[in-house]
């Protein structure tokens, strides 16, 4: 019999899927779990859709989901995928309602339909939980920056504002859902544009709401520019004591929890195979220098048998070159291209590679005894102030000359606290 009735909204199943990989249900005994699930990244990226669908249907043959959602791509540049996105959002609204849900988990909203979900069901329960920083942090160039902001309530760019780059034009417009189009504000095509900007507004902002009675829900301009909006929810949860730390300050009135995922650790140190992952974001040079240089010395000292590739699941870019293969083959490693959106199972590795991300936070959670190594920094797609969040972590190399390696793998506890002014008191619980 189940205690509790949970719908979980997820507005990025990619990163859902690899937090949680079969570890959801253990995490929440006794409870009833449902998913509503919006189609990031889906439309450009047909096999990351299959997968997640059949990582959900692997998981409801366990009996581990009882409902499933998906919701429709909606656009402001296109009123009949917009209306018919809506008509589909009303239906799945007036099915959620029928389930009697307990609980709602939902991520930091930045899509209209979540604050709409949020102000409709607002006598339940509302959980918020975060998995990794907000993508708003990739806005600054500075931690620093990002805080104040936060304290002032408006965009504080003391450092520089960073600008996130792809590989190619063609790639940006993919990554970044844009249009590469030369504004001239006189022409038709562009005032047109405008237009159907403006009536898909109003349906997703006036029409829909006012229909479903909930028109009075907030929204805050500044906290959704930076994807962080918890305004509406009751508490947050989140699963790492930096994000606690981070929530901490970004919300001081919240109620923010942290709990841990009940893993058991499958890396028993010395008998892992000293098998490494890369994750590649990207195609630019100097990182791909950096870990040439990385492998180069894991070799030296004896510290690597093969290396496994993965490229990012949502973030498109340029395929891997002849040249980048044939370092690998003049280092005489053997290695793996992974498929990119298959889930990264950390406890058969012995160390990861890669530039400041939150793949840090999952592969610590899944195995404390992984060993890191950070690439400083990816001037297309990494801001200061992500680089200076994930630096928060302790025994992470990010200077990995040989000197430094050995010092490194040399550490005695391996399976120590790896958070960085963090005190089991500062907890509220």
């Amino acid at each position: 019999m189940y205690n509790k009735k949970i719908l979980f909204i997820i507005s990025n199943p990619s990163q859902f899927k690899n937090f949680f990989r079969n570890k959801l249900h253990s995490t929440y005994k006794e409870c009833e779990i449902s998913f509503l699930i919006y189609p990031y990244s889906f439309s450009s990226n047909k096999y990351l859709a299959k997968d997640v669908k059949q990582w959900i249907k692997s998981i409801k043959k366990k009996t581990l989901i009882k409902k499933i959602w998906y919701l429709d791509r909606y656009s402001y540049l296109d009123i009949k995928i917009n209306i018919n996105a809506n008509l589909k959002l009303l239906k799945i609204i007036k099915g959620i309602e029928k389930e009697n849900f307990d609980i709602l988990f939902v991520p930091p909203c930045s899509h209209y339909w979540e604050k709409i979900i949020i102000k409709y069901f607002n006598k339940k329960k509302i959980i918020g939980y975060l998995l990794s920083p907000p993508s708003g942090l990739d806005l600054f160039n500075s931690l620093n920056d990002f805080y104040e902001s936060i304290k002032k309530k408006r965009l504080i760019f003391k450092t520089g504002k960073f600008v996130v780059k792809s590989d190619n034009n063609y790639l940006h417009q993919i990554n970044t859902n844009s249009k590469n189009i030369k504004k001239n504000y006189l022409s038709l095509s562009f005032i047109y544009e405008k237009i159907l900007i403006r009536i898909n507004l109003i349906f997703n902002f006036i029409i829909l709401p006012i229909y479903l009675n909930c028109f009075s829900f907030k929204t805050n301009n500044f906290y959704d520019k930076l994807n962080f909006n918890f305004f509406e929810v009751n508490k947050i949860v989140c699963f790492h004591p930096l994000l606690f730390n981070l929530l901490k300050k970004s919300y001081p009135k919240k109620k923010i929890y942290f709990t841990k995922l009940f893993i058991k650790n499958l890396n028993t140190g010395p008998t892992v195979q000293k098998d490494w992952i890369f994750l590649c974001n990207d195609t630019y040079y100097k990182s791909l220098d950096s870990f040439y240089k990385i492998l180069t010395n894991l070799k030296k000292i004896n510290k690597i048998n093969k290396i496994f590739i993965k490229k990012h699941p949502t973030w498109e870019s340029k395929n891997l070159d002849r040249n980048f293969y044939n370092k690998l083959n003049k280092l005489n490693i053997k290695y793996q291209i992974l498929n990119k959106t298959k889930n990264i199972e950390y406890e058969k590795y012995y160390g990861i590679i890669s530039e400041p991300s939150s793949v840090f936070l999952e592969s610590i959670i899944y195995n404390s005894n992984i060993n890191i190594i950070g690439i400083s920094k990816n001037y297309q797609t990494t801001s200061g102030a992500i680089s200076q969040f994930y630096k928060q972590i302790r025994y992470i190399c990010w200077e990995p000359r040989i000197k430094n390696l050995i010092v490194f793998f040399n550490k005695k506890n391996l399976n120590v606290d790896r958070y960085l002014n963090f005190k089991a008191k500062d907890l509220n619980l």
